[in-house]
């Protein structure tokens, strides 16, 4: 997984910009590494590592807090 996990990052910052429904899964993510790159990972590596990582993207953007929570949005006046 090491070797990938530079793409799956890349793929995860940019999902932060997209609507809900069309970021990534971690199935979309694994299918995407094994078709793409012929990666030779298997799916609970791709899935552990995306679960680990999603949460800590979030905090890093400011869209969420340390406890993974996410931010509320900011009130429209």
């Amino acid at each position: 997984m090491d070797p990938y996990k530079a793409v799956v990052d890349g793929t995860l910052r940019a999902d932060l910009d997209t609507p809900r429904r069309q970021r990534h899964t971690a199935t979309r993510a694994f299918h995407r590494l094994v078709e793409e790159r012929g990666a030779d990972v298997s799916y609970q590596q791709v899935r552990r590592y995306v679960a680990d990582r999603k949460p800590q993207i979030l905090v890093k953007s400011g869209k969420a807090t340390s406890q993974g929570r996410r931010r509320p949005p900011v009130p429209r006046r």
